[in-house]
């Protein structure tokens, strides 16, 4: 994502590249995109069913909290956290004022001309990896629903 240098004053800074940016946005969107295919394309297969299969004796309970809204909640509340981990860490544990030898403190980012603070760096790193990690997720559970075609009870 960076590459290291080191400017007049001694402390490394390292440098955003748009490229990278760009990539891993494109990366994220490529895993996302099975799931999508199959949800607007594919039908799913349907198996049947038997007389004797014991799922089938269990009542139909509609959905009590839409896919949607799960997926909202979900990532809300895990964006949230990663949020405020980060800030944490970089006000209390990464502070000026905190003696440490640790180089990594000292580290600068920018892109061109412009600095950015290392929190937001952090953050499209930790969320860039949640995101990713849940696409991967995403996808291979789409795919296991798509091919297995295991029946609801509620089908009949």
């Amino acid at each position: 994502m960076a590459s290291s240098t080191l400017v007049e004053t001694g402390e490394p800074t390292r440098e955003v590249r748009w490229i990278r940016l760009a990539a891993d946005i494109l990366l994220a969107g490529l895993c996302g995109l099975p799931s999508l295919i199959m949800l607007l394309f594919v039908r799913p297969h349907q198996r049947g069913y038997f007389c004797n299969d014991a799922t089938l004796s269990y009542p139909y309970v509609d959905g009590s909290i839409p896919t949607q809204m799960m997926a909202i909640i979900g990532f809300a509340v895990a964006i949230a956290v990663i949020t405020y981990c980060e800030i944490m860490r970089v006000v209390f544990w990464e502070s000026p004022n905190r003696p440490s030898p640790l180089p990594y403190r000292k580290v600068t980012y920018h892109i061109g001309q412009r600095n950015i603070h290392r929190v937001f760096v952090r953050l499209y790193k930790f969320i860039g990896y949640f995101t990713l990690g849940a696409a991967f997720s995403m996808m291979f559970v789409d795919v296991t629903k798509y091919t297995a075609g295991r029946l609801r009870p509620h089908f009949y």
